[in-house]
């Protein structure tokens, strides 16, 4: 009696709980009872017994649909947990002990061995470890959210780094270039004057072997001085703008060595997309449903019936769940396709190669026509850089008194002028800009 005293107690706490559920079963070994067993003591004592079992199974049944409802932490073994506690409730609250006709110990028996088909149908579901993988899933793509925020703020600040040292590099390279443009028309028009000087003194002196008048000489030394230092000027800007070109291709190489970075953060995202995508969630949720549908159809009628309120009180949490985790993964791909996984976007490309930027110094640099400012400085068999060799009033010997005197200068002039000429060449330029590696090297 104290045994039952406790269950009833129990039923009149989570009455309103259980509730919530069908009791067709209930109903269905009311029902049942009432056929076999004479009206009296022995009826009620196991009707009494079937209800106060009805109520601590439902009870137990709303244990686990309130476990599928929580949004946190793994709830497998709490689950299990319900389950064994469903599995242990006494048979019928030891009733056996007050029936004693045989139709109603047969039964009892009956009663028995349905609940207990029905209870091990129950046990086998996996719903709440797929109620748990929904879960995780579902944190596992918030954590990668905040992880991928975390790479691409530090992409871009690497490679903003990197830009700024470019662009430094590059402002250091127009520079150079700014400089001799600025300086090369004044440079060959002081050259064109001290030549013009020396052909203009030899019009009017003349030039004997072994006996040069020494205002002519003069004027040759002061012109050998100055094609020396249009010389070292041209030399010197090829120099520096080589010493410059190797700091590009070094941070270039840097820049890919982020592109890798960026191309396998795309390859694990699609792993990870593959592997924890909301695919992956819609299939944890069609097996969990199917497992319960099939559970629908296990027992009598009345356990059927209860099942299926069941199972519907579990469906609306366990949509819930994957649910929550569409949300995630709907923010995940707003905030990572054609970054990290998909088709890279064009504004993503556009921040990684930064193409307008480096057309913009190119084009500054073509602006500068260097080309077009060194192709002036030519000479030919009959003059030097413009300073005719082949007018009135000087002989062919001064003539070649002045080759002799300053062809070599002249000579190495030239191949200066026109090694600067090569180094920045339209062509040239262009290629410390062409960012077709960079674009190419995106996945």
């Amino acid at each position: 009696m104290l045994t039952r005293l406790c269950l009833l107690l129990l039923v009149g706490l989570f009455l309103a709980h259980a509730a919530a559920l069908d009791r067709a079963r209930y109903e269905e070994m009311v029902e049942q009872i009432e056929d076999v067993v004479e009206d009296g003591e022995e009826r009620n004592a196991f009707i009494d017994a079937v209800g106060e079992y009805i109520e601590l199974r439902d009870d137990a049944l709303l244990d686990l649909v309130e476990l599928i409802k929580l949004s946190e932490g793994d709830r497998e073994s709490e689950w299990r947990s319900v389950i064994s506690r469903i599995s242990g409730i006494p048979e019928l609250a030891d009733v056996d002990d007050d029936l004693t006709s045989e139709a109603a110990l047969d039964l009892y028996d009956q009663f028995m061995d349905e609940e207990q088909e029905w209870v091990s149908a129950l046990s086998v579901l996996e719903t709440a470890a797929y109620r748990d993988d929904l879960v995780n899933l579902r944190i596992r793509l918030a954590n990668m959210t905040t992880e991928l925020d975390t790479k691409w703020t530090g992409l871009l600040n690497d490679d903003g780094r990197l830009d700024e040292r470019q662009l430094r590099v590059m402002a250091d390279i127009y520079g150079v270039l700014s400089q001799l443009a600025t300086q090369s028309d004044t440079r060959r028009q002081t050259v064109r004057n001290s030549l013009q000087v020396v052909t203009e003194l030899l019009s009017r002196v003349d030039v004997i072997s072994g006996a040069v008048p020494g205002e002519v000489a003069s004027a040759v030394n002061q012109a050998l001085g100055v094609i020396a230092e249009a010389t070292k000027l041209y030399n010197d800007s090829v120099t520096a703008y080589e010493a410059l070109r190797p700091q590009l291709r070094d941070l270039a190489g840097q820049e890919l060595g982020l592109l890798v970075i960026f191309n396998e953060t795309r390859q694990d995202t699609q792993l990870f997309v593959n592997e924890n995508g909301y695919d992956i969630m819609k299939e944890l949720y069609d097996d969990a449903e199917s497992e319960l549908e099939d559970f629908e159809g296990v027992g009598t009628s009345g356990q059927q019936e209860d099942a299926e309120v069941f199972v519907g009180l579990i469906i609306d949490p366990l949509e819930d769940r994957l649910a929550e985790g569409g949300n995630i993964f709907n923010q995940f791909v707003a905030k990572h396709n054609l970054k990290f996984f998909g088709p890279v976007g064009p504004d993503i490309r556009e921040f990684l190669v930064d193409t307008k930027v480096w057309l913009e110094q190119a084009d500054s640099l073509s602006d500068l026509d260097l080309q077009t400012v060194l192709s002036t400085w030519r000479s030919d068999s009959n003059s030097f850089f413009g300073v005719s060799l082949a007018g009135d009033g000087i002989t062919d010997y001064e003539r070649e008194f002045i080759r002799e005197a300053l062809a070599s200068d002249l000579e190495d002039l030239q191949e200066a002028i026109d090694d600067a000429g090569a180094a920045f060449s339209t062509e040239n330029l262009l290629l410390i800009h062409d960012r077709r590696e960079a674009n190419e090297a995106i996945e």
